[in-house]
């Protein structure tokens, strides 16, 4: 299949930031753990703060990393054995 490859769980899009009256939004899209793409956004005085205000909110979304048995990085193998001991397959 041609086309772009898949986002990795946890990583993020381009940040775009725009004047909306005094205040700036910051946004981008995220892929969660579950492998969806959702739309984060942030609404601060200024760009800069926007901006830095966006990248603590998609560092602090639960999920990824969260001390879990399995993360994003696990191999099949792992997820297989860890599916055998729960009686999941």
């Amino acid at each position: 299949m041609a086309g772009r490859p898949r986002t990795a769980i946890g990583t993020y899009g381009a940040i775009t930031v725009r004047r909306r009256g005094s205040r700036a939004v910051a946004e981008t899209r995220v892929r969660d753990a579950d492998g969806r793409m959702r739309h984060v956004r942030i609404t601060a005085r200024t760009a800069e703060q926007a901006r830095s205000g966006l990248k603590q909110r998609l560092l602090s979304r639960p999920g990824v990393e969260s001390g879990g048995v399995l993360s994003p990085s696990s191999s099949f193998v792992e997820l297989a054995s860890w599916a055998h001991l729960l009686n999941l397959t």
